[in-house]
């Protein structure tokens, strides 16, 4: 899909400058049935003459509800011929806006999750109004914006978890196997729970929202793209 910028500024735009620095990075994946493939659009908004990013608190009923995060949604093969595709339907689904309100510009990059999750990162710009923008009541509680000016000025808090592997499961009352390393004599440590790896958790507050987990991630790698 060709994009065709609806500004022409005689300076690069940041979404330039982010598209010029990942768009020569490549990834090939292994395993792929192993992992939950998704994409998420984030959008770039005008706003009182000052450019905004444009957040989903979703809705309780759906999964990972009252979180906050950017559109976006499971790969769907019937669907999307891409991850383009998926980034675009999501966006248009969630926030029921027309084709010609959206605008994907380029691809950010790929964020690895260590629960299986990967998730394809798009840019692009919504040409509505915010204030006429009406989501989805069955997927989005609300939508807010911030300031990209804030998230520069802002460093994240950093905080991390502990992720551990776990070769059984408690599964009503007894104990499931999973990888019996007892019986192929792997190393007694493989026998229990070990650990995986300890992962930084990002968050921003601003003002009652909380932006936290892969949503502030892909925020600070922005910011940082930006930066460069």
């Amino acid at each position: 899909m060709q994009v065709i910028s609806k500004r022409k500024n005689k300076e690069m735009d940041f979404l330039d400058k982010i598209a010029q620095n990942t768009s020569k990075r490549k990834i090939k994946y292994l395993d792929r049935d192993e992992f939950f493939f998704s994409a998420v659009f984030v959008p770039f908004i005008d706003f009182d003459g000052e450019t905004h990013l444009l957040f989903e608190k979703r809705s309780l009923n759906i999964r990972q509800g009252g979180e906050v995060s950017f559109p976006g949604g499971r790969f769907e093969a019937s669907k999307d011929q891409d991850f383009r595709d998926t980034a675009i339907r999501e966006t248009l689904e969630e926030l029921n806006l027309a084709k010609d309100d959206l605008e994907l510009h380029s691809k950010l990059g790929t964020v690895f999750n260590p629960m299986g999750n990967i998730v394809e990162v798009f840019l692009g710009r919504i040409h509505k109004d915010f204030n006429l923008i009406k989501p989805s009541k069955k997927e989005v509680e609300q939508i807010f914006l911030v300031p990209l000016e804030f998230f520069q000025k802002n460093q994240p808090e950093l905080y991390s978890v502990d992720y551990k592997v776990h070769p059984f499961r408690e599964q009503e009352g007894e104990l499931k196997i999973l990888f019996p390393a007892k019986q192929f004599d792997i190393p007694k440590r493989y026998q229990e729970p070990w650990r995986g790896l300890e992962k930084n958790i990002y968050l921003y507050q601003y003002h009652q929202f909380v932006i936290w987990g892969l949503t502030a991630t892909i925020v600070k790698n922005i910011i940082d793209e930006l930066a460069n």
